[in-house]
């Protein structure tokens, strides 16, 4: 009687023990991820495999969100995704980090801010984006884009040119300057649109 009463706190001490200890592996595979103790919410695809998990903690970063495509592949990381700014990871079928963002609040709207980043297959930069914007309410808000087109597999630029855009959705439209440069860093052309702090949205209005 007293042995079946030792195997049972045993068993129980075990269980516990081992409830508060589970860890999410390093790999990037749902395949390979143990669910952690901390797990704050879990979706999964019908097939059974993990479609989002989100964690109070991974890797050193905090309230992380994964996003998985039904494969198992690692698609997309959130940082701090329960609130303002989050930064935003986007990966390719080979797990390798291709895109880079921040959204965050521009005075009571939410868009891309900052730098954005996209890469090819080998790691290297294609293009930068700086994100601005100008504008009290959001129904005022224009959205500035600085952008940065690099050339196959170098830091060199390639372009660079601007776009602007109202928050509630007009079309893009260029402004201020665009230029091109060649592979030596030589300006090869130059071209310049309307002011880019300015609410008129003519498109085609070059100066």
């Amino acid at each position: 009687m007293i042995k079946n009463k030792i195997f049972i706190l045993v068993f129980i001490f075990t269980l516990f023990s081992c409830k508060k200890n589970f860890f999410a592996k390093e790999e990037n595979s749902s395949d390979k991820m143990t669910i952690k103790s901390d797990t704050l919410n879990i979706t999964y695809y019908e097939n059974k495999k993990i479609k989002e998990l989100e964690l109070s903690e991974y890797k050193g970063d905090k309230n992380v969100k994964l996003h998985f495509l039904e494969n198992g592949r690692l698609k997309q990381k959130t940082i701090n995704f329960d609130s303002y700014p989050t930064i935003n990871y986007e990966y390719d079928e080979s797990e390798k980090l291709v895109h880079e963002w921040k959204e965050d609040d521009i005075g009571g709207c939410i868009a891309i801010s900052g730098n954005e980043f996209f890469w090819n297959k080998t790691g290297n930069m294609t293009t930068q984006i700086i994100h601005s914007n100008f504008g009290k309410s959001c129904s005022e808000k224009i959205l500035i884009r600085e952008i940065k087109e690099f050339f196959e597999n170098s830091k060199k630029i390639k372009s660079l040119y601007y776009t602007r855009e109202s928050y509630e959705g007009s079309e893009e439209c260029p402004c201020g300057l665009r230029k091109e440069f060649d592979k030596d860093g030589k300006l090869m052309s130059e071209k310049k649109w309307m002011d880019c702090d300015g609410y008129d949205f003519e498109c085609e209005k070059i100066i």
